[in-house]
């Protein structure tokens, strides 16, 4: 395992596809590519792709509180949960490096379209692209039991 640029490493992560294992980097534009045959009026772009532990946990942090008691950190409030993979004691995909990770996002004009369930065609947009990464070998976490639709990763 080689170590990120150290500008990378100051800042704590990166959104560069260089920064991700080449089986992603190989895959993302053919998703891309694809995608955007389908949709014209659609794009794509590649958000986090490695993220240092300590960056990982911050973000592990989001709407949840330390409780004291337990020494645990519980949710507070689910709709801010960014991730369940807190880094520490579990890393992420997105922690090695290369990135056995990506997360992208889905634009129309300026404007990102999320993944809820208050969408449901933003929801199978993103199932889509999930689909195309998964026909490249690469695992769609749209799918999982607590999806995490703009996140996509190496088998393991």
């Amino acid at each position: 395992m080689s170590e990120p640029r150290p500008d990378v490493v100051k800042q704590g992560w990166s959104k560069d596809l260089a920064d991700c294992d080449a089986k992603l980097i190989a895959a993302y534009p053919l998703v891309v590519a694809a995608f955007s045959k389908a949709h014209p009026d659609l794009w794509m772009r590649c958000d986090y792709t490695w993220r240092s532990k300590a960056f990982q946990f911050e973000l592990f942090k989001k709407g949840r509180k330390l409780d004291i008691a337990s020494g645990l950190w519980v949710v507070a409030d689910e709709k801010l949960v960014v991730t369940k993979i807190d880094g520490v004691s579990k890393p992420s995909n997105h922690n090695f490096y290369p990135s056995r990770a990506l997360d992208f996002i889905i634009f129309r004009g300026k404007t990102a379209l999320w993944s809820t369930k208050a969408d449901p065609v933003a929801q199978a947009l993103y199932a889509e692209v999930g689909r195309l990464f998964e026909s490249h070998g690469i695992v769609s976490a749209a799918f999982w039991k607590w999806p995490d639709p703009g996140h996509v990763e190496l088998k393991a």
